[in-house]
Protein backbone atom coordinates (compact mmCIF):
# COMPACT_ATOMS: atom_id res chain seq x y z
CA UNK A 1 0.00 0.00 0.00
CA UNK A 2 1.45 3.56 -1.14
CA UNK A 3 2.12 6.10 1.48
CA UNK A 4 -1.54 8.36 0.29
CA UNK A 5 -3.38 5.48 0.52
CA UNK A 6 -2.24 4.15 4.27
CA UNK A 7 -2.51 7.54 5.19
CA UNK A 8 -6.16 8.14 3.95
CA UNK A 9 -6.79 4.49 5.45
CA UNK A 10 -5.53 5.62 8.36
CA UNK A 11 -7.87 8.32 8.78
CA UNK A 12 -10.38 6.39 8.08
CA UNK A 13 -10.11 4.53 10.69
CA UNK A 14 -9.50 7.18 13.47
CA UNK A 15 -12.64 8.63 12.18
CA UNK A 16 -14.39 5.26 12.58
CA UNK A 17 -13.34 4.77 16.09
CA UNK A 18 -14.35 8.57 17.08
CA UNK A 19 -17.99 8.49 15.59
CA UNK A 20 -18.44 4.91 17.28
CA UNK A 21 -17.50 6.37 20.50
CA UNK A 22 -19.65 9.35 19.97
CA UNK A 23 -23.09 7.98 18.05
CA UNK A 24 -22.49 4.45 17.92
CA UNK A 25 -21.65 2.43 14.95
CA UNK A 26 -25.69 1.83 13.57
CA UNK A 27 -25.86 5.71 13.60
CA UNK A 28 -22.81 6.22 11.88
CA UNK A 29 -23.09 6.91 8.37
CA UNK A 30 -20.31 6.90 4.84
CA UNK A 31 -21.20 10.67 4.98
CA UNK A 32 -19.93 11.08 8.87
CA UNK A 33 -16.89 8.68 8.65
CA UNK A 34 -15.63 10.64 5.14
CA UNK A 35 -16.28 14.28 7.12
CA UNK A 36 -14.61 13.36 10.11
CA UNK A 37 -12.16 12.22 8.03
CA UNK A 38 -11.50 15.30 5.87
CA UNK A 39 -11.77 12.86 2.63
CA UNK A 40 -14.17 12.56 0.18
CA UNK A 41 -17.02 9.39 -0.74
CA UNK A 42 -14.46 8.37 -3.39
CA UNK A 43 -11.66 7.98 -1.12
CA UNK A 44 -13.42 5.78 0.90
CA UNK A 45 -15.21 3.49 -1.63
CA UNK A 46 -11.23 2.65 -2.40
CA UNK A 47 -10.43 0.89 0.90
CA UNK A 48 -14.25 -0.39 1.71
CA UNK A 49 -17.63 -1.63 0.16
CA UNK A 50 -19.11 -0.03 3.34
CA UNK A 51 -19.05 0.50 6.70
CA UNK A 52 -19.35 -3.36 7.80
CA UNK A 53 -17.01 -4.09 5.24
CA UNK A 54 -14.59 -1.61 7.00
CA UNK A 55 -14.83 -3.29 10.42
CA UNK A 56 -14.60 -6.18 8.78
CA UNK A 57 -11.26 -5.78 7.12
CA UNK A 58 -10.78 -3.50 10.28
CA UNK A 59 -10.68 -6.82 12.00
CA UNK A 60 -8.70 -9.34 9.76
CA UNK A 61 -6.19 -6.45 9.87
CA UNK A 62 -5.61 -7.49 13.72
CA UNK A 63 -6.34 -11.06 13.69
CA UNK A 64 -3.69 -11.37 10.66
CA UNK A 65 -0.99 -9.38 13.11
CA UNK A 66 -1.89 -11.76 16.13
CA UNK A 67 -1.57 -15.02 13.69
CA UNK A 68 1.82 -14.13 12.46
CA UNK A 69 3.11 -13.57 16.08
CA UNK A 70 1.44 -16.84 17.18
CA UNK A 71 2.98 -18.70 14.38
CA UNK A 72 6.23 -16.78 13.46
CA UNK A 73 9.80 -18.66 14.79
CA UNK A 74 7.42 -21.63 16.27
CA UNK A 75 9.18 -25.35 15.23
CA UNK A 76 7.68 -28.29 16.07
CA UNK A 77 7.68 -28.73 19.82
CA UNK A 78 8.38 -31.44 22.14
CA UNK A 79 8.76 -30.64 25.77
CA UNK A 80 7.48 -28.35 28.13
CA UNK A 81 10.72 -25.87 28.20
CA UNK A 82 10.24 -25.38 24.43
CA UNK A 83 6.48 -24.73 24.34
CA UNK A 84 6.74 -22.18 27.34
CA UNK A 85 9.99 -20.86 25.77
CA UNK A 86 8.18 -19.91 22.41
CA UNK A 87 4.62 -19.46 24.21
CA UNK A 88 5.92 -16.24 26.17
CA UNK A 89 7.72 -14.80 22.80
CA UNK A 90 4.72 -15.16 20.78
CA UNK A 91 2.33 -13.38 23.49
CA UNK A 92 4.49 -10.61 23.96
CA UNK A 93 3.94 -9.83 20.30
CA UNK A 94 0.44 -10.53 20.59
CA UNK A 95 0.20 -8.49 23.51
CA UNK A 96 2.36 -5.48 21.65
CA UNK A 97 -0.39 -5.96 19.02
CA UNK A 98 -3.40 -5.01 21.53
CA UNK A 99 -1.66 -2.41 23.04
CA UNK A 100 -0.71 -1.07 19.33
CA UNK A 101 -3.94 -1.61 18.07
CA UNK A 102 -6.07 -0.29 20.94
CA UNK A 103 -8.03 1.58 18.37
CA UNK A 104 -8.64 -1.41 16.56
CA UNK A 105 -9.67 -3.65 19.44
CA UNK A 106 -12.49 -0.82 20.59
CA UNK A 107 -14.04 -0.99 17.09
CA UNK A 108 -14.29 -4.54 16.70
CA UNK A 109 -15.24 -4.88 20.77
CA UNK A 110 -18.05 -1.68 19.99
CA UNK A 111 -19.00 -2.72 16.22
CA UNK A 112 -18.59 -6.84 15.79
CA UNK A 113 -18.43 -7.59 19.41
CA UNK A 114 -16.11 -10.13 21.39
CA UNK A 115 -17.55 -13.35 20.70
CA UNK A 116 -16.43 -12.76 16.62
CA UNK A 117 -13.16 -12.04 17.70
CA UNK A 118 -13.08 -14.15 20.27
CA UNK A 119 -13.83 -17.33 17.55
CA UNK A 120 -11.18 -15.50 15.13
CA UNK A 121 -8.83 -16.37 17.64
CA UNK A 122 -9.90 -19.53 18.71
CA UNK A 123 -9.11 -20.72 14.54
CA UNK A 124 -5.99 -19.77 15.23
CA UNK A 125 -5.45 -21.35 18.16
CA UNK A 126 -6.97 -24.60 16.36
CA UNK A 127 -3.87 -24.26 14.00
CA UNK A 128 -1.23 -23.92 16.79
CA UNK A 129 -2.57 -26.95 18.72
CA UNK A 130 -3.56 -29.33 15.74
CA UNK A 131 -0.40 -28.68 13.58
CA UNK A 132 2.16 -27.36 15.50
CA UNK A 133 2.08 -29.33 19.53
CA UNK A 134 3.06 -32.83 19.37
CA UNK A 135 0.45 -34.10 21.94
CA UNK A 136 1.97 -37.24 22.75
CA UNK A 137 4.92 -35.88 23.76
CA UNK A 138 4.22 -32.97 25.51
CA UNK A 139 1.88 -35.89 27.52
CA UNK A 140 -1.24 -33.83 27.15
CA UNK A 141 -4.24 -35.14 28.99
CA UNK A 142 -6.15 -37.68 26.67
CA UNK A 143 -8.75 -36.83 28.78
CA UNK A 144 -9.09 -32.95 28.14
CA UNK A 145 -10.42 -32.11 24.49
CA UNK A 146 -8.09 -29.69 22.67
CA UNK A 147 -11.06 -27.53 22.33
CA UNK A 148 -11.23 -27.00 26.13
CA UNK A 149 -7.62 -25.86 25.82
CA UNK A 150 -8.23 -23.71 22.92
CA UNK A 151 -11.62 -21.60 24.79
CA UNK A 152 -9.54 -21.73 28.31
CA UNK A 153 -6.24 -20.33 26.62
CA UNK A 154 -8.23 -18.06 23.99
CA UNK A 155 -10.74 -16.24 26.61
CA UNK A 156 -7.99 -15.52 29.02
CA UNK A 157 -6.21 -13.63 25.92
CA UNK A 158 -10.07 -11.59 25.06
CA UNK A 159 -10.09 -11.17 28.57
CA UNK A 160 -6.77 -9.39 28.79
CA UNK A 161 -7.45 -7.36 25.46
CA UNK A 162 -10.67 -5.87 27.97
CA UNK A 163 -8.40 -5.02 30.72
CA UNK A 164 -6.14 -2.81 28.54
CA UNK A 165 -9.04 -1.11 26.80
CA UNK A 166 -10.51 -0.49 30.22
CA UNK A 167 -7.04 -0.11 32.01
CA UNK A 168 -5.62 3.09 33.11
CA UNK A 169 -2.31 1.29 34.30
CA UNK A 170 0.39 0.49 31.85
CA UNK A 171 1.59 -2.93 32.59
CA UNK A 172 3.82 -4.11 29.71
CA UNK A 173 3.63 -7.02 27.53
CA UNK A 174 6.44 -9.00 29.14
CA UNK A 175 4.78 -9.21 32.27
CA UNK A 176 1.29 -9.89 31.13
CA UNK A 177 2.94 -12.99 29.60
CA UNK A 178 4.79 -14.02 31.99
CA UNK A 179 1.44 -13.86 34.75
CA UNK A 180 -0.68 -15.27 31.71
CA UNK A 181 1.86 -18.54 31.19
CA UNK A 182 1.95 -18.99 35.21
CA UNK A 183 -1.74 -18.86 35.75
CA UNK A 184 -1.83 -21.44 32.57
CA UNK A 185 1.28 -23.63 34.46
CA UNK A 186 -0.98 -23.42 37.99
CA UNK A 187 -4.34 -22.87 37.33
CA UNK A 188 -5.85 -19.64 38.68
CA UNK A 189 -7.08 -21.06 42.14
CA UNK A 190 -2.95 -22.05 42.71
CA UNK A 191 -1.54 -19.07 41.05
CA UNK A 192 -3.13 -16.40 43.52
CA UNK A 193 -2.06 -18.78 46.25
CA UNK A 194 -6.04 -19.52 47.04
CA UNK A 195 -4.77 -23.25 46.98
CA UNK A 196 -1.30 -25.06 48.31
CA UNK A 197 0.93 -26.75 46.36
CA UNK A 198 3.99 -26.59 44.49
CA UNK A 199 3.80 -23.15 42.96
CA UNK A 200 5.57 -23.57 39.23
CA UNK A 201 7.53 -20.43 37.78
CA UNK A 202 8.31 -20.22 34.39
CA UNK A 203 11.40 -18.27 35.00
CA UNK A 204 12.46 -21.70 36.22
CA UNK A 205 11.68 -23.36 33.12
CA UNK A 206 13.16 -20.63 31.60
CA UNK A 207 17.00 -21.38 33.74
CA UNK A 208 16.41 -24.35 32.47
CA UNK A 209 16.85 -24.45 29.01
CA UNK A 210 19.92 -21.95 29.47
CA UNK A 211 21.37 -24.39 31.43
Amino acid sequence: MDRRKRKSREALRKACLELVREKGFEAMTILDITTRADLNRGTFYLHFVDKYDMVEQFEKELISKIEHALLDDITEIHTLEELVHSRKLSLIKIFDCFQEDRDLLEIIFNTKGVVSFQQSLSDIAETVFEDKLNREKLKLDKHIPPELFRIVIVSLMVSIAQYWLKGDKHVSSEVMAHGFLNIMMNGPARATGLIPGVYIDIEDIFSKTQD
